[in-house]
């Protein structure tokens, strides 16, 4: 036989491995892509605290999180309410593999979500309840932004003065340790109080700056905007007002711009919306505790998914804490670049 026969030969061998071969690893591989990304895709329920506009960009980063890791993902918003979250809990539990949930109110809603957590992988986000068994929580430290936002108050007001806090229903944990934050560090205090540990309408007074009381909304932005502006006209000696959510930064603005104008109001806030960042860049808004959203969505997704998978990467602590920025017009042009906002 010449060389050139033995090549030929050899080659149709390899020719006759090589394409069975082939063959059955695409077909390996496609049954696998069907079993993680097809039709029986881990489904993850991600199930918000209300419909306010600081769950938007929340959404982005779980969406990415779902794609790249291939689950199922359903985002499902209630309306802020007790019953309502507890409803849509009940309507998910059934079919989620993994649930993502924000509590309204972690003391109520501790039963129930040790329930969810001995049925599906729990992850809390942005507002924890630490007696639910759940696997891990996604957020930030709320109290020391809390403090962090005091900081952003006395930059403002040097000298000091009459503050006024802005805050949803404080059933949820978030909303509670920012504003105990804001009440420690302004007043001074040496060591950290309880929650709720002083009263909604308490004028509580430090070395520096007095505490005006704290009005309460129904979580959109006409209520805080109707609220606030009353208590702008009852009292025209403040001289700050700090919002705990989202949406109060827009309202506040509104409300001075309707019942305080002319007045020097600082305004603080937390969250980094677009209109509230063109708020700072005019001058409007003096600064926000910006958190990292996009990382609260997609983190507490791919954790979920990796529970599904079977990974633990939960830190030991089962909490994942994510820095929150400072945001003030020194460094409005880097927050946007960091959060992905920056004006075309």
């Amino acid at each position: 036989m010449s060389n050139s026969q033995s090549d030929s030969g050899t080659k149709a061998f390899g020719r006759a491995i090589f394409w069975p071969l082939f063959i059955v690893a695409v077909v390996a591989f496609s049954f696998y892509a069907t079993q993680r990304y097809g039709e029986n895709r881990a489904r993850v329920v991600f199930i918000t605290a209300d419909t306010t506009p600081f769950w938007q960009r929340v959404s982005d980063g779980a969406r990415d999180a779902a794609a790249q890791y291939g689950v199922e993902l359903a985002i499902v918003s209630p309306d802020g309410s007790l019953e309502g979250q507890n409803s849509q809990i009940d309507s998910a539990i059934a079919t989620a593999q993994a649930m993502v949930i924000s509590p309204v109110d972690a003391e109520r809603q501790t039963g129930k979500l040790r329930d969810v957590a001995n049925r599906a992988f729990l992850i809390t986000v942005d507002s924890d309840s630490d007696l639910s068994d759940r696997r891990c929580f996604v957020g930030m430290d709320n109290y020391a932004a809390g403090q962090d936002a005091a900081g952003l108050i006395r930059a403002a007001l040097p000298n000091g003065g009459r503050v006024l806090i802005a805050a949803g229903p404080l059933d949820k944990t978030n909303g509670q340790e920012r504003r105990q934050g804001i009440i420690d560090a302004l007043l001074r205090r040496e060591s950290r109080s309880a929650l709720n540990a002083d009263a909604i309408d308490a004028e509580l007074t430090g070395p520096q700056f007095t505490i005006a009381g704290t009005v309460i909304d129904d979580l959109t932005t006409e209520s805080a905007t109707l609220r606030i502006a009353s208590a702008l006209r009852d009292d025209p000696e403040l001289d700050a007002v700090v919002g705990l959510y989202a949406y109060h930064a827009p309202a506040i603005v509104a409300a001075v711009a309707e019942a305080a104008t002319g007045r020097d109001i600082a305004v603080i806030g937390f969250d980094a919306l677009p209109e509230t960042l063109d708020a700072i860049e005019n001058g409007v808004v003096y600064g926000v505790i910006a958190q990292d959203q996009y990382g609260y969505g997609f983190h507490s997704v791919r954790m979920a998914a990796e529970a599904v998978e079977g990974y633990d990467n939960a830190p030991l602590s089962r909490k994942l804490t994510l820095p929150p920025l400072s945001v003030t017009q020194m460094s409005l042009d880097r927050v946007r670049e960091d959060l992905g906002m920056t004006k075309p």
